[in-house]
């Protein structure tokens, strides 16, 4: 009784992993046709540095943004005081 429980388990499992496996290549097949091989190159780069430095990216942004922000309406207001 035991070793038919184990052995039906086993072909579930097994059949469970076959079919997850094609549906993942599935999903990796269809981004390929779609985009290309240097387009899934850059979105695996993506995905690999995005936990990485994802933060640090999002601060660098930032503050690049409001620093660039800054400079333009500093530069316009010299701009104005100089006419």
């Amino acid at each position: 009784m035991k070793k038919k429980k184990f052995i039906m388990n086993t072909a579930m499992l097994t059949g469970s992993s076959l079919l997850m496996s094609c549906i993942g290549m599935a999903y990796q097949v269809w981004p390929v046709g779609r985009i290309g091989a240097a387009g899934i190159g850059l979105y695996q780069l993506v995905w690999f540095l995005l936990p990485r430095y994802g933060l640090a990216a999002y601060i660098a942004v930032i503050y690049f943004g409001e620093s660039l922000n800054f400079a333009l309406s500093f530069g316009r207001l010299m701009t104005v005081m100089k006419k």
